[in-house]
């Protein structure tokens, strides 16, 4: 996971207002972080936007397929790995395909959490509320079960 910070002075913010916009469109987005710095003519936004450093490129429709093992850390992609035991064991329930119930991104972007929990995978750009009410609770209590049981 990558960091990149923004500082937007509050007045004549034009300028570092589409460097931000650019930035946000091209990457994938994990959480951001902003606050407020008030002082006087020289006040401005300052974010901190955590972002997965993933390459994809379309081609003929269909993005490129990402090898998350060489993308990913170790101890990161064991975490992928059990998230997408879990992602495949709910789709066989429901019989439905597994990016229905998470893409591998969207699974490589809660594996890179140091604190997989509900309320930090809910901030995940691109998830719906309606698909983690639906998968994301049951999927985040799934996960944490069964990385406690290989812990022991």
């Amino acid at each position: 996971m990558q960091l990149k910070i923004f500082t937007i002075p509050a007045f004549d913010n034009t300028a570092a207002t589409d460097e931000i916009n650019r930035f946000l469109r091209s990457h994938t987005v994990v959480d951001i972080e902003k606050q407020f710095i008030s002082n006087g003519n020289n006040s401005f936004w300052s974010f901190c936007v955590r972002y997965m450093s993933v390459e994809t490129s379309l081609k003929s429709g269909q993005k490129e397929k990402v090898d998350y093992k060489e993308l990913l850390d170790p101890v990161t992609f064991a975490k992928f790995s059990l998230l997408r035991d879990c992602r495949k064991e709910i789709a066989q329930r429901d019989s439905v395909p597994v990016y229905l119930v998470f893409t591998n991104e969207e699974l490589a972007n809660i594996a890179n959490m140091s604190d997989i929990s509900i309320a930090a995978a809910q901030k995940i750009h691109g998830i719906g509320a309606k698909r983690f009410e639906k998968y994301g609770a049951e999927l985040i209590e799934m996960y944490q079960l069964k990385s406690n049981e290989t812990s022991n």
